[in-house]
């Protein structure tokens, strides 16, 4: 799945590009008597504003994007992560420009990788990703495309081939979890927005905040685990070392002629020669 990044950069930096004399056309402050000062007003009603004529001045890598309709177009990047669907955890994490197609372009480069065994895999997604041209590229990968179907006013490219099985409806219960990832890096390692400029420095910052978000879970993950096995692990933990206790209570070790120097485990103590002498036990076997 992907989220939106939001860019350290203002609305107002989004001006237009450079023309062909090498000169942008910037706005200009009525207020200032003409000339754009450093805090201008900018009226951006009735203007037409697009990636292809403008681009900001604080990011240039930062793209006008909006998410869906009705939503407002924002300066951003769009962070992916590939979430493995046992434990929840981020198998991989990826950033972007801001771009109609960046999500299923990034979901195939971190798909790809992982393709190449001989049991087919499942990748599930929203119906964002439901396109006949990205459930053929993973068909072709031996991946079977567990897509939520888009229904609304098409048809979709998911059909009763897949959706005829009990995984695909567990593979869309499960797949909503990656959200809470997505909610760990932004409000609690502070990605909601960057504070750094470039996507390259951005999309560290995103990765770094995905492998961080692991690491808290395995404590939790680890904690399950023995929970669910701790009563069994802790059963042969006591009859292995009971049976050990009692070995050395009632079996006696001979030692090898009379006035061997090597010493011979009775319960507490330790026999060398004749002479028994007091052992302190210090933990362990």
């Amino acid at each position: 799945d992907g989220t939106l990044i939001d860019a350290w950069a203002s609305m107002k930096s989004f001006t237009p590009k450079k023309t062909g004399d090498g000169e942008a056309n910037q706005p200009k402050d009525p207020s200032s008597g003409g000339n754009r000062s450093r805090n201008y007003e900018v009226d951006f009603h009735g203007e037409k504003r697009s990636n292809e004529t403008h681009a900001s001045s604080s990011d240039p890598d930062a793209r006008l994007y909006r998410k869906g309709a009705g939503k407002e177009a924002k300066l951003c990047f769009i962070g992916h992560a590939l979430m493995e669907n046992r434990n929840a955890l981020f198998v991989e994490a990826c950033l972007t420009k801001a771009d109609g197609h960046a999500e299923r372009v990034a979901a195939l480069h971190m798909i790809e990788p992982r393709a190449d065994r001989p049991v087919r895999i499942t990748l599930a997604a929203d119906k964002g990703y439901d396109a006949e041209d990205f459930v053929n590229e993973l068909r072709s990968m031996r991946v079977t495309p567990h897509v939520a179907q888009n229904v609304s006013g098409r048809s979709s490219a998911i059909d009763g081939r897949t959706t005829r099985h009990d995984g695909y409806g567990i593979s869309q219960r499960i797949r909503k979890r990656i959200e809470e990832g997505f909610g760990w890096i932004k409000t609690v390692a502070g990605q909601e927005k960057t504070k750094f400029r470039g996507c390259d420095r951005v999309r560290f910052a995103f990765t770094f905040a995905a492998a961080a978000y692991n690491l808290v879970r395995l404590p939790k993950l680890l904690a399950a685990a023995c929970g669910d096995h701790g009563v069994g692990l802790a059963r042969q933990h006591q009859h292995r070392h009971a049976g050990r206790a009692q070995a050395l209570d009632t079996v006696a070790i001979r030692a090898r002629g009379r006035h061997a120097l090597a010493p011979v485990l009775v319960g507490p103590h330790a026999v060398v020669g004749e002479h028994a002498v007091e052992v302190q036990h210090h933990g362990g076997d």
